[in-house]
Order: C-alpha cells, then structure tokens, then sequence
C-alpha cells in the first residue's frame, strides 16, 4: 500500500518501528521500485538490541560436551588455540591504539579448516538465535477467514497450516487426532461448548474426499453426526479460530479481520472471553478488527493485556489510533462498551450522517 496524498513520494521506503514489552525496538525500512513483478526488501535501519546469548563460559561447556576422548582433546586445544588468537590481537590492538598506528587489525581471520572454527560456528548460532529484536515479526499473519475456504477441505493455500481465508482446517485438525497423546483438539472442543448444541467432532476418510463429523447433543444417540457441509457458518468460524490460538504450530502474533463476521452478538461476547483466556494460556499475541459493537463487551479493559483502540481519520485524512481507557460513568450510570460505542461517546463512527 502506498499513501495517494498530495505530493506523496510513491518510491519512498515506508518505514515501520516496532516496540517489545520489555522495552526494546527496531525500526524496518521497506522497500519497493513499483517495477512489474518486483519484489519488497526489508532491512533494519535503527532500533535498540541487546546481547541476551549465554556467557562465554556456558558456551565453551558445551562445545566441549562430545563423545570420545580423542574429540574432546582436539576441542580442548581448539579452544585454548581461538583464546591465544584472541588474546594477541587484543594486545595488538591495544598498542597500536597507544601508538597511533593507523595500521589496526580488523579482525581474527580463522578458515573452516582451523580447529577454532566449530567454536566460531557455535558461538554465533547462539549469538544470532537471542538476539532476534522482535522474533515473532516474520511469521505474523494478517487471517481472514471465508465460508468457502473454510468448508473446501481440499484447499490449500500458500500459508501452512493454517491459510489466510481458512484453508488447511482439515488437515491441521487430521494432524493432531493422528496424535493421541497431544490434548490441541480436546481444547478445541472444550472452547466450542460456546455453542449448547455441541458434543464432538471427528473426521472420517471416505472414497470421495475426507469430511468432518459433527456431533450433535440432541441426535439420537444412534446417528454418527452430520457431515460438516450441514453445520452452520458461525461453528466452522469458531473451530477456525480455536484451533489458530491453541496450536504451537500457528504464529504467536497475527491479527483477524472482521471477527464477528456470522456470529449473534452475545456469542461474539462470549467468544472475546473465551479468546483473551486462550492467547494468555498459550502465548499468543492478536489484533482484532471488528464494526459489532458486541464485540467489545467481551473485553476486560482492567486487564492491561487487553487494549482497545480506534482507528479514524483526521480532517486531513491521516490514519489515527486512538487508544481507549476503561470508561467513566456516564450520568451515574456504568454503561457497556457496546452502548458506548453506539452512543458515538468512544468514537469509531462516521460523523457525515
């Protein structure tokens, strides 16, 4: 996407900063020349990182940690070989200092051949894998589930496991009923007793495609289920969506687009509750867009964690986010969110009719 604003540069590189809990950022610098077919580069142009790898010591340890005497000599002496070589030029480079001698040594030079070199390896896989300035920005996933994809069990789409419109539902869901002893479905079905009617599901392989059962408490006890092409629209968008923020397999930071879409409005309370316990029991960060203002009686603004924002334009008809507090009574009177909302008192509704 590129700005459209009056004199608005369309080659400008769009720079992005994120910002982590703990207080550290980067700042991305994206790039593209609008060539046919060309493609984004993303590089980092600023930020704050921090070495966070283990000491020295805990790295020497378990390099040293290997089978047989003989290897664990060689390392020995690879190591003492890597400190000697780091100790001269340090030397080095403290007396060219002292001198003035523009003729400082830039670096240790050590090939894959030399003993050291397996330490050098190790030492920065574990350099590199700590200091990632925000490690769960790659894999974020902006998810928009549709009927369709989620219903076409034989769709698969770019994204794995999970694809941006739904697709690989089934196949995720066939993964972990392949996997007795792992309890992803069991919460999965735990979270979908949201809807009265529910029991279980399970799936089934038959000639010509692989399908969903679905288990209705009132059936007689008889019938195996109703295949997954009878269930309604809102069952398959909150399967989606308990399996997305209970499996280790889909990202830790995504975002959904219009998440009340097919559900009531109590339901989409419900579902909110439901959603802010499961991203806490399993680590999961997600932005939520949504126009259902019953939506937002789902939330506990008096838990930090869980933020509320509005996005609007200025008068000049730049994007602005506005963060929302726990609200004030009004009149006396604590009114829900959703009343807030409607009343046009917390914003987030037009204002040229």
């Amino acid at each position: 996407m590129r700005p459209a604003f009056p004199e608005a540069d369309p080659l400008a590189p769009i720079e992005i900063t994120v910002q982590a809990a703990n207080d550290r950022d980067v700042a991305f610098q994206l790039n593209n020349d609008n060539t046919p077919y060309s493609k984004w580069t993303s590089s980092f142009f600023g930020g704050t990182f921090r070495l966070t790898s283990p000491q020295p010591e805990q790295i020497f340890a378990d390099y040293l940690k290997v089978n047989g005497d003989e290897e664990r000599e060689n390392r020995i002496s690879a190591l003492f070989e890597f400190t000697d070589a780091l100790r001269k030029s340090l030397q080095e480079l403290k007396e060219n200092v002292a001198s003035g001698s523009s003729e400082t040594k830039k670096s240790i030079q050590i090939s894959s051949g030399d003993p050291g070199f397996g330490l050098i390896q190790m030492m920065a896989k574990e350099t590199l894998k700590n200091t990632s300035p925000v490690p769960e920005l790659p894999n974020f996933v902006i998810f928009s589930p549709e009927n369709s994809a989620l219903r076409t069990f034989d769709r698969e789409g770019q994204i794995e496991p999970l694809g941006i419109n739904g697709e690989g539902l089934l196949k995720l869901i066939s993964f972990y009923a392949s996997k007795p002893n792992d309890t992803t479905l069991a919460k999965v079905k735990d979270s979908l007793k949201l809807f009265d009617w529910f029991d279980d599901f399970a799936t089934e392989s038959v000639p010509s495609a692989a399908r969903l059962l679905v288990r209705d408490r009132f059936l007689d006890e008889n019938v195996e289920g109703f295949d997954h092409r009878s269930a309604n629209e809102g069952f398959f968008f909150l399967l989606f969506y308990f399996l997305l923020f209970n499996s280790e397999l889909t990202p830790k930071f995504f975002a959904i687009d219009n998440i009340d879409a097919s559900l009531n409005p109590k339901l989409c309370e419900k579902l909110m509750q439901e959603l802010g316990a499961l991203a806490k029991a399993n680590d999961k960060q997600a932005i939520l867009t949504t126009h259902n203002p019953a939506v937002l009686d789902g939330l506990d603004l008096n838990d930090d964690e869980q933020r509320l924002f509005v996005v609007s334009r200025g008068r000049d008809g730049t994007t602005k986010v506005k963060r929302i507090q726990k609200p004030e009574p009004v009149d006396g009177n604590n009114l829900r969110l959703s009343e807030l909302f409607i009343r046009g008192l917390i914003g987030g509704l037009p204002k040229g009719f």
